[in-house]
């Protein structure tokens, strides 16, 4: 046998070639090269401590800093001394906000090579960064005691000093560096961008300015006061510095890319968009800069194009997570959700752990029903997360949406903690107790955000939502018309402010139309630009195909009441599309889905793409089922999307909109035809109630009215706390006055919040009441037992001027009569509606004093009381409120009556 012989060692300097042409590579930004040949140097030399160390680099530079942190303990398991190793691990551990454990590993660096200024200057900044003001003390007078001139370490020194109260030594230090710094140009500027890195903005624009005083053209002075500039909010000051920079160096690639951040900022998307172009002009093989352009066409909603860039920068290098996650964003802006799970999948792989692409994921498996894989992830996010105020903040988000609001609590408050300067998690901390019905509380996460921000959209609607449900609505409204003066396109601002005016008694309903109408002024397109449907189909009695658009087919009342229409349409007749605009589904959502012979996701799509798609939809009757309730879409009906457009069940009111054609409603909350001229819209009467309702499967039996055996009368009000005026508790305490020893039980969601319920007592004494007299209850476990608490009451008794609608259903349902005080508009006059249908319009009253003495002569004949309570139900359940069939024909009627008179109009 032949024994071949070897060169000693070849698998060592193969390793040593390999790490070589790596090293090429990655110095000239071949990142996928290089880290295919540092990974084959660690395959043939596992011992070679370079290979895996630049195979961290390589990590590192993509943006994966977990995969990076753990090809750099490779190496320094190999070579434990090198500091070079342990500086590299000490960014990783800082990018990913384990500051403690950076702070060691860079001692344990400088402890091995003290001679490097630079990594000094790295722990006296971390150590600041985190409170540590006498180590980084130490830190500073180690780099001054190497480097005398080293302006940025006197700097830093004297900042510390005079945070720790040492104000003359920090003075000296700080005269020291600004005597370096005016001596030479190079050393002011290198003062400024580090003082800008570390937001001191105020210095570092002074010291720019310094710089532009000697030389007006510093073409790096410009471009990074202008990005400055541009996070000072001054965008005027930052585009003219911006534009005199690519003025005066047309081929400056940076002045360039920061006047496209600018100009992004301020709206001018068409110019970033050029402006991203003319510096790939200049440097076409920029990953970084392909992606900004991609961001940036995908502002412009050119995504298909961003799409398209954003390919060719995964072409340039595979294994980078950024384009990845960019191009999820894309596609899940796009509603592309499958498509965008995938991508952020491949984010996370390439980063070799990201948070950033799992909450992104996770997001989009929420949005996609599948929350067995979302609770996966989640379990994911919560291990790679960093200490920082963003990933805080985003698993909060994602812990609010999968409904675990403890835990979501939790994380935005320690967001708040980590970051105290901004405004975002208390944001979000306002939103989440606003859903949690901690309306106090939430007002305070509101307030504190706008202490923070006072211009923040976002926090005065929240303000603005607290106020409202703790009923302090003139409040409420000022804050919302601030928020629609600051934002006149927030379409969702506007339609709050409309919905609150509705709880007002002092607005007559032709004042509601002139608020409602400046709506139409703001969103609908000019004359002329409107969609014609000239070609379409106009036989009058061909299959129709009818679109619905809600943000609340989920547990929420408008699905409660839309659902027997869904299950007794004809099929025969109609084409039924369900438009789903809300992130959150649950078993509501899914059984709604079965339903609809088409489902569209349309709530993370821009007006845009939910017009584009409703169009291509063909339909011909579009139904708005919200009005201007949260999460609408008006300001799509506003361009018209379907041939015929109406609105109907979610808001007690006209949507202002010329282009919504009709409003269904009925005879008694719309009575013919003193009401007609309250609306934009035609109206379209059914026959009986404009709604129907289904009680619940599971419902209680009637019991006996309570006041037989507890010698008590007791008046109860379910209804939304914010539909309690101030007028309604003292005609309540009215008739209190007059029914001796009566009370007044109040039941509501806001009433869970003990503020809420001081607040609420208090408004009853200031009324008049005795506190003794007033029953406070908040939500209970389940809907039986709700519905249970009416078994507690004799006499139910309805708001003014906002009726309730599903609490006069559930009363009537219970067998509890019901008073309530008719009105001029839709919303005073739900309640005349519903008595109508069962025929109890004997407890329909049209003045404060016919409301108070319906409710006394209720009360002072208990056998009158007893027989409506045993006969109600039975009324109920032979009226047309509950005939499913019936209501479903009445519908099918209206949208074959509103279609022909768009084919032959009268």
């Amino acid at each position: 046998m032949f024994k071949w012989l070897k060169r000693k060692d070849a698998s060592a300097e193969d390793g040593r070639a390999l790490v070589k042409s790596g090293y090429e590579r990655f110095q000239n930004d071949d990142l996928d090269g290089a880290a295919d040949d540092f990974s084959a140097a660690c395959s043939v030399d596992p011992g070679n401590a370079d290979a895996h160390y630049l195979l961290g680099l390589v990590a590192l530079r993509r943006g994966a800093p977990l995969d990076g942190l753990r090809h750099v303990d490779a190496a320094i398991a190999l070579q434990p001394d090198n500091a070079f190793f342990l500086y590299s691990r000490a960014d990783a551990l800082k990018v990913l906000g384990k500051t403690s454990e950076a702070i060691d590993c860079l001692r344990r660096a400088l402890v091995l090579d003290p001679s490097d200024v630079k990594w000094w200057l790295e722990l006296g900044s971390m150590l600041a960064d985190a409170g540590r003001d006498d180590e980084a003390l130490d830190a500073w007078r180690e780099v001054v005691a190497r480097d005398g001139s080293n302006v940025v370490a006197l700097w830093e020194f004297g900042r510390t000093l005079k945070r720790v109260g040492r104000d003359d030594e920090s003075a000296e230090a700080h005269a020291r560096a600004e005597r370096l710094a005016s001596a030479s140009t190079d050393a002011t500027f290198d003062l400024a961008l580090h003082v800008q890195s570390r937001s001191q903005h105020e210095e570092a624009a002074r010291l720019y300015g310094t710089i532009l005083e000697a030389d007006p053209v510093h073409r790096a002075a410009l471009a990074n006061l202008g990005a400055l500039e541009t996070a000072r909010g001054d965008h005027a000051r930052a585009l003219e510095l911006l534009e005199r920079a690519v003025g005066t160096y047309p081929d400056y690639v940076e002045g360039w890319i920061n006047l496209a951040t600018a100009l992004r900022l301020v709206g001018r998307l068409d110019e970033a968009r050029d402006a991203h172009l003319r510096a790939l002009e200049i440097t076409p093989a920029s990953r970084e800069l392909k992606m900004e352009y991609a961001t940036t066409l995908d502002l412009i909603g050119e995504r298909a194009q961003a799409e398209a860039v954003l390919h060719e920068v995964i072409a340039m290098e595979p294994g980078a997570s950024r384009p990845h996650y960019l191009l999820g964003q894309v596609l899940h802006a796009q509603g592309h959700f499958d498509e965008a799970e995938l991508e952020f999948r491949r984010a996370h792989e390439c980063a070799g752990g990201s948070s950033e692409a799992l909450i992104d994921l996770l997001m989009v498996q929420i949005k996609l029903g599948r929350l067995r894989e979302a609770a996966v992830v989640l379990d994911e996010v919560r291990k790679l997360m960093p200490e920082t105020a963003l990933a805080y903040n985003n698993i909060g988000i994602a812990l609010q949406t999968l409904k675990r609001p403890d835990e979501a609590e939790a994380a935005l408050r320690r967001a708040a903690e980590i970051d105290p300067l901004t405004p975002v998690p208390h944001v979000n901390l306002a939103n989440l107790l606003n859903l949690a019905n901690r309306y106090t509380e939430s007002e305070s996460a509101a307030r504190q955000a706008l202490e923070r921000d006072p211009s923040n959209a976002d926090a005065l609607g929240n303000l603005s939502v607290s106020l409202s449900a703790q009923g302090r609505h003139a409040e409420s409204i000022e804050v919302m018309r601030r928020i629609v003066a600051m934002q006149p396109d927030n379409g969702q601002a506007w339609s709050n402010l409309l919905f609150t005016l509705n709880y007002r008694e002092d607005l007559g309903p032709l004042e509601l139309l002139d608020e409602h109408r400046a709506f139409d002024g703001q969103f609908a397109p000019p004359p002329g630009e409107e969609r014609s449907f000239e070609a379409w189909d106009r036989r009058p009695d061909r299959k129709l195909r009818i679109g619905y658009v809600s943000p609340d087919f989920r547990q929420h009342v408008v699905a409660f009441f839309f659902e027997p229409l869904l299950d007794h349409h004809d099929r025969d007749a109609f084409e039924v599309f369900c438009y789903y605009n809300h992130a959150v589904a649950d078993s509501t959502t899914g059984r709604l889905k079965q339903k609809a012979d088409y489902w569209r996701d349309i709530a993370a799509l821009s007006d845009d793409e939910v017009e584009r798609i409703m169009r291509e939809d063909r339909l011909d009757i579009a139904v708005d089922l919200a009005g201007h309730t949260a999460k609408n879409r008006l300001t799509v009906f506003a361009r018209r999307v379907a041939p015929v457009q109406a609105t109907w069940l979610g808001y007690p009111n006209g949507t202002g909109l010329r282009n919504v054609d009709w409003r269904i409603t009925d005879a008694h909350a719309d009575p013919s035809p003193e009401t007609d001229a309250h609306y934009v819209e035609r109206l379209w009467r059914v026959p009986d109630a404009f709604l129907v309702y289904r009680p619940a499967a599971d419902s209680p039996e009637v019991v006996p009215t309570p006041c037989l055996s507890t010698g008590q009368v007791t008046f109860g009000a379910f209804n939304n706390y914010v539909k309690v005026t101030d007028e309604m508790l003292a005609v309540w305490v009215r008739i209190l006055e007059a029914v001796p020893g009566s009370r007044l039980l109040v039941k509501t969601l806001a009433l869970a919040d003990e503020q809420v319920r001081d607040l609420a007592t208090e408004r009853f004494v200031a009324a008049g009441g005795d506190p003794k007299r007033l029953v406070l209850l908040g939500p209970t476990k389940t809907f039986r037992d709700h519905l249970a608490t009416y078994g507690q009451v004799d006499v139910a008794l309805d708001t003014y001027p906002y009726h309730g609608t599903t609490t006069t259903c559930e009363a009537l349902w219970m067998g509890v009569p019901v008073v309530t005080l008719a009105g001029r508009h839709h919303a005073a006059r739900v309640g005349v509606s519903l008595l109508a249908a069962v025929g109890l319009q004997e407890n329909v009253v049209h003045s404060t004093a016919e409301y108070v003495d319906r409710a006394v002569q209720l009360a002072a004949d208990p056998v009158r009381l007893q027989a409506l309570r045993t006969t109600i139900r039975s009324r109920v359940e032979g009226s047309p409120l509950v005939d499913e069939r019936r209501f479903a024909a009445a519908m099918k009627d209206a949208y074959r009556g509103m279609w022909r008179e768009w084919v032959q109009p009268r």
